[in-house]
């Protein structure tokens, strides 16, 4: 991955210190109950954050990931696929883990390898959080939670297509 200042733009605008701010907020294995728009840990047990400039150069090396949008806004990142539903509260053994699992089965192929990027609205959204433990409970073994979100990508002076409706 790209480190910081390797994409000038993104990296002195502010977008880093916007996605990497520190709540003081524990990381947990286990899926958030709260409300789903609230201060989010800046580490995931099984899976990494990854920043805006990341993201940029994951996208730039072309195919061989899954973008997925967990917020389901009217806007979305380019090429990314729903996953609105990934994000609600409940058990690894539910039926949203299993509506996960056949979507990324689907998308993957079946490659458990198979870099996925989750995100949703920014630094203070659970909703991608959740998402990104369902698939890392999933097995999912290159998992990646782009924390700052649409946000962070809008701050970034990026473009967006749009969404769909939840």
């Amino acid at each position: 991955m790209a480190g910081p200042g390797a994409y000038p733009g993104v990296a002195h605008s502010g977008v880093q210190t916007f996605e990497l701010q520190d709540f003081g907020v524990p990381p947990i294995a286990h899926l958030y109950t709260g409300a789903m728009h609230g201060p989010t840990p800046v580490s995931i047990p099984g899976g990494r954050v990854v920043t805006t400039a990341d993201v940029i150069a994951f996208t730039q090396q072309g195919g061989g990931y899954v973008l997925l949008d967990v917020l389901g806004s009217g806007e979305t990142l380019p090429g990314a696929i729903s996953a609105v539903s990934a994000h609600r509260a409940g058990t690894f053994n539910d039926a949203v883990q299993g509506q996960l699992a056949s979507l990324l089965g689907q998308h993957t192929q079946g490659n458990r390898t198979l870099p996925l990027i989750f995100y949703c609205q920014s630094p203070r959204c659970w909703m991608s959080y959740n998402a990104a433990l369902r698939a890392i409970n999933l097995g999912y073994r290159d998992v990646r939670w782009y924390r700052g979100g649409i946000d962070a990508w809008k701050r970034a002076g990026l473009s967006t297509q749009a969404g769909y409706a939840r």
